[in-house]
């Protein structure tokens, strides 16, 4: 599905949240000016599941990125893949962008990182999977995540981070985290070395982390 489509839908969480903003090229620019967003919608070869990708454009040669499956439910894949995206990290993009912060969806507060000094916009742990099994993160995940950032050496303004833990079933287990984008060793590392709970069934959660450094 084309961007243009699929930004309809964001534009509407935008307005919903009193965003006013301009579109120009497919991107949307809140405020008529950067960071800029747009969304675009992925269906897999077989049509049964499908990807959200969502891209903010924060200054020239710098782009956010974060995606979302959806699976087939009776609102459908891509209202789906939405209500991840809706969870786990619009909340933390309006706050650390632009400047429309929810206390009860995204925490505050400020980190030293290296010689630097960062405010984190910190959002929830989104979990997907069985209601008995999702909740069960294990008590120390955030503070161990916290230590593993504190632990990089962050050169640029902008940094994200985003962790990912999925129980696949059959005691098979995924690991991901990414910072800027790209494969994070030490957070891999961190999510590993907690104590999960396995299972037979699927259950996964997420977490996403924006820190910017204060000028």
């Amino acid at each position: 599905m084309k961007s243009k489509s699929v930004n309809e839908i964001l534009k509407k969480l935008l307005k919903s949240h009193e965003v006013d903003f301009v579109e120009e090229s497919e991107w949307i620019f809140p405020y008529s000016k950067l960071p800029a967003v747009r969304a675009t919608w992925y269906l897999n070869d077989e049509a049964l599941s499908g990807l959200l990708q969502i891209e903010v454009f924060i200054e020239k040669g710098k782009i956010l990125e974060e995606c979302f499956a959806g699976y087939p439910t009776e609102e459908g894949k891509l209202n789906n893949a939405f209500e991840n995206f809706i969870h786990n990290s619009f909340h933390v993009l309006l706050s650390a962008f632009w400047k429309k912060h929810d206390s009860e969806q995204v925490e505050i507060e400020t980190w030293n990182i290296g010689e630097d000094n960062y405010t984190i916009y910190i959002g929830p742990f989104g979990n997907r999977g069985g209601s008995e099994i999702a909740p069960r993160i294990p008590k120390n995940a955030f503070n161990e995540i916290e230590k593993a950032i504190k632990n990089v050496d962050l050169s640029e303004r902008h940094n994200w981070f985003r962790t990912f833990f999925c129980n696949v079933g059959n005691q098979k287990t995924v690991y991901e985290a990414l910072l800027n984008n790209k494969n994070w060793q030490l957070g891999i590392d961190t999510l590993k070395n907690l104590d999960w709970k396995t299972s037979n069934e699927y259950y996964s959660t997420r977490n996403f982390i924006i820190a910017i450094k204060n000028t």
